[in-house]
């Protein structure tokens, strides 16, 4: 269901992990959030309105309605800063369906000189190319490459510019082609 919220409707890594039950609208199939990110703003009161598409339902449609969060475990941990676990376990389902999330020859190596976490000195940080904010891009470029307006889209990931926009669009080969 993250996964879902992230490529279907763009939302960030915390807005998905922290969209409440009272921002789905299952009969409308529209979900009105306030993105974490300007939320404290005076600009940023503004809501984002998003569709749900059917496969996005069908799996909202499954989950329990046990508590105020779609997705209560995230919510939790993402409230509480425990986001070590959260993030690895994003790496490994991208790294399990083929998808390298850092590149190669960077982020910190390791040994372990028995219980203790030894770091090798001279390697670069992680360069993360892909992740859930991937999820993201994809929702603005697959948008505009089936044909939705490119204000829609902007309204759509909370863009104030058509430039933030166009940052997230990377145009497919097939695109260009057409």
């Amino acid at each position: 269901v993250a996964i879902g919220l992230g490529y279907f409707c763009g939302l960030r890594q915390g807005d998905a992990f922290t969209l409440r039950w009272g921002e789905v609208d299952m009969d409308r199939r529209i979900i009105t959030r306030v993105p974490n990110k300007t939320a404290r703003t005076a600009k940023g009161k503004t809501a984002l309105v998003l569709g749900i598409p059917p496969y996005l339902a069908a799996l909202l449609a499954d989950l329990p309605r046990a508590g105020e969060h779609v997705l209560p475990d995230l919510a939790d941990r993402y409230r509480s800063h425990r986001m070590k676990a959260v993030h690895a376990a994003m790496r490994r389902l991208f790294e399990n369906i083929g998808v390298s999330t850092v590149e190669d020859g960077t982020g910190a190596a390791y040994h372990y000189e028995g219980k203790r976490k030894v770091y090798e000195k001279g390697r670069p940080r992680a360069v993360v190319q892909h992740g859930f904010h991937s999820l993201r891009h994809s929702f603005v470029s697959h948008s505009i490459e089936a044909g939705t307006p490119a204000l829609a889209v902007q309204a759509a990931a909370g863009h104030t510019t058509a430039a933030m926009t166009g940052h997230y669009l990377h145009t497919s080969d097939a695109a260009a082609r057409e």
